[in-house]
């Protein structure tokens, strides 16, 4: 007998969150009401160091904008509630990146995009956590059909980047952590 399968498997949850344009509203208002700037490394705009523990009630106020969404995805990955514990919005105007990093070791991370032209824009991009066997280079992976309001959840400490914003059009995307 001879039988070939794969040993190992990373899920990546891709959906739509529902009622997208009430929900990106909501969204819009409190991206409006932070500050944001460009950390040390990193080339992205982003209200990250702003985060203070004060903002509990931003982390509270993402959680229960997408709280339908995130109970979908949970069934999904079968590993318990999915709750936000830090999150920040990053913002990419033209020529912008964010380079190669994860979340960590452990538990999952989010993203959803807030304001992005598929036309113009292109999404995260996922580095495997092994290299090919064919030729020993990094195996990358684009999510297809990325849109306004699609939300990803994927393990932490998967390596991932973006590509520089080719485009005038700033691309808004909400990052996260869950516990």
């Amino acid at each position: 007998m001879i039988e070939s399968y794969a040993m190992f498997h990373i899920s990546l949850v891709r959906s739509d969150v529902k009622n997208w344009q009430e929900k990106k509203k909501k969204l819009l208002k409190l991206i409006n009401s932070r500050s944001f700037d460009v950390r040390s490394g990193e080339f992205v705009l982003s209200d990250f160091s702003h985060f203070k523990k004060s903002d509990s009630d931003y982390t509270e106020q993402i959680q229960e904008i997408l709280e339908d969404d995130i109970k979908q995805s949970e069934l999904l990955i079968g590993d318990g509630e999915l709750k936000i514990s830090n999150t920040w919005f990053e913002k990419s105007k033209k020529g912008m990146s964010h380079q190669i990093h994860n979340h960590g070791a452990l538990g999952y991370s989010g993203i959803c995009y807030i304001q992005y032209d598929k036309k113009e824009h292109t999404p995260v991009q996922f580095v495997a956590p092994y290299n090919s066997v064919r030729h020993g280079q990094s195996i990358h992976y684009q999510p297809h059909d990325v849109r306004e309001g699609t939300l990803l959840i994927f393990p932490s400490f998967v390596h991932h980047f973006t590509l520089p914003n080719q485009s005038n059009k700033e691309r808004i995307c909400l990052s996260f952590n869950f516990t």
